[in-house]
């Protein structure tokens, strides 16, 4: 089976936590999202440049890397703001139907 990447979506699930007060680890969900992007989306967002333009603020950025259906792509974003109080982790699901349905 011969996927192009340009017809899938990729459907992501965006969660932002916080540290909970008083510890150093510990992080509880605040926020949950989840909606369907294009390549141009997720390219934008998974750009090198992106990564290190963030990088440079003072924030950490790590992309975990896997196989996917389309080639060997970022799987999973995570996000610390410069305070490292506050952590986004951005999944993506890819080649979905703009409906979300699987393809």
């Amino acid at each position: 089976m011969n996927i192009e990447l340009n017809t899938c979506y990729t459907r992501m699930t965006k969660k932002v936590y916080q540290l909970k007060a008083g510890t150093r680890t510990v992080w509880e969900l605040i926020e949950s999202e989840i909606s369907n992007i294009t390549k141009e989306q997720y390219t934008s967002i998974t750009n090198d440049e992106t990564l290190r333009f963030f990088r440079r603020l003072g924030g950490s950025e790590y992309a975990l890397r896997g196989y996917t259906r389309v080639g060997y792509l970022i799987t999973e974003l995570i996000s610390k703001n410069p305070n490292k109080n506050i952590k986004i982790v951005r999944s993506f699901n890819w080649c979905i139907n703009p409906d979300g349905s699987k393809k």
